[in-house]
Formats: structure tokens, sequence, C-alpha cells
């Protein structure tokens, strides 16, 4: 009897590809014994070291092509730093979208040449975006901060959306330029949050009605915002 080949099915994470609404299938080959590629894999099912060295590879065909990054709901396992381990400094369309970051993650000095999606992201442990410049959009929409979060010297040139954004231990916006709309609507601060030597733009919007909030420091802002919500 002639045996039938099996067909290996590959990764099976999705999204839905708007305007279309097409679904669209990782497809990667599998990771060992998970369902998922290495990428997808669940932090059980892969090891740091194989994991980094796949993941440089996928940088560096990404710099090859000149192609967008898409980490989209990457299970990033290890503490990350882009620059020091994948020489990777600036970013053009980034999509980290359902990502998670088991570890702490480093994007010091970084460029985001394009608009930055880090919406619904989980970060586990201290997450630190400090000196860097994001050029366009950059959605950090439902994102939980379950360590400190320090976007010190941060300046966002374009809308920032931190909407429902969690912060459950202290977040740092030190010196951060903000030179267009800025929503924090229904985010929460479950400790506190430092405002200290902030610039808003004249005539931008600041959109601040925070939930389970500790201590918010404002010390001595370069400028003071138009709030199209109350602190509450």
């Amino acid at each position: 009897m002639n045996k039938e080949k099996v067909k290996k099915i590959g990764c099976q994470i999705n999204r839905i590809n708007l305007p279309n609404y097409k679904i669209e299938y990782c497809n990667r080959p599998t990771h060992k014994k998970s369902k998922y590629c290495i990428f997808h894999a669940k932090l059980t099912e892969k090891e740091e070291e194989e994991f980094k060295k796949a993941l440089k590879e996928y940088i560096e065909k990404i710099k090859e092509n000149n192609l967008d990054y898409d980490f989209f709901k990457f299970i990033f396992i290890g503490k990350i730093d882009f620059a020091k381990e994948f020489n990777l400094n600036t970013f053009k369309e980034v999509n980290f979208l359902n990502a998670t970051f088991e570890d702490e993650v480093h994007f010091i000095n970084a460029t985001f040449e394009s608009n930055a999606e880090f919406g619904r992201v989980t970060f586990k442990h201290h997450a630190s975006f400090v000196n860097t410049i994001f050029k366009k959009y950059a959605s950090f929409g439902d994102a939980i901060f379950k360590k400190f979060a320090y976007f010190d010297g941060v300046t966002f040139e374009s809308f920032v959306d931190f909407v429902d954004a969690t912060f459950e231990d202290d977040a740092s916006f030190v010196g951060t330029i903000f030179k267009s709309d800025v929503f924090f609507e229904d985010a929460i601060f479950k400790k506190n949050i430092d405002f200290s030597w902030v610039t808003f733009s004249p005539g931008k919007n600041l959109a601040l009605t925070v939930k389970n909030r500790g201590n918010i420091l404002w010390l001595l802002p370069k400028k003071y915002p138009y709030f199209t919500n109350s602190i509450r």
C-alpha cells in the first residue's frame, strides 16, 4: 500500500489583513514539537539562544530586502537590546502588535522613521525607549507595562496613542517632547508617573483621563497643554 504524503502544516498564527479582510497565516515551519514557529512558540517551547539566532537572521533578511519590520505576535525571550544585539537603531514601518516581551527590552537612541505599532504589546519586564525618536504615528494602545517604563528624552514628532494602556509599575516621561496630539484616555497608572520637564506643543491636544492612578509629577513643564479631558 502506498503511503500518502502528509502535508506539513506551518505555523497557524493568523491575522486579518485590512482592508480586504483576508485571513493571513504565518506559515513558517513549526518549531520542534510546538504548533507554532520559533517566533510564536511559547516561552517553554524554545531556548533563548536559538530564538535570538533566528531573530538575527530574520532582521538581516529585512535589512537586505528593505522590508518593513513585522513582529506581529512574536514572543520575545531573554533580554532584548535591538542596538547592541542586532545592530538595529533605525526602524522603517514596524509592527509589534500583540507581541510579548518576556524579559526587559531596550530601544535606546532608536529612530522610528514611519508608523510604529506597539498596540496590545505586553512588556513583562522593564521597557526602555530613552532618547528615541518617533517620526510618525506611534501607538501603545492597550499595551501593558508590568515593570518600569522609561520614555525619558523621547521625541514624538507626530500623534501618539496610549489609550487604555496599563502601567502596573512606575513610568517616566522626563524631558519627553510631544510635538503633536497625545492621548492617554482611560490609561491606568497603578503607581507613579513623572512628566517633569516635558514639552507639549501649543495648540495640540492632550487627553489624559487616567484610572487607578498613583502620583503624577509635573515639574516645570516647558509648555502647558490644552486639555481635551480633565485628569481624574
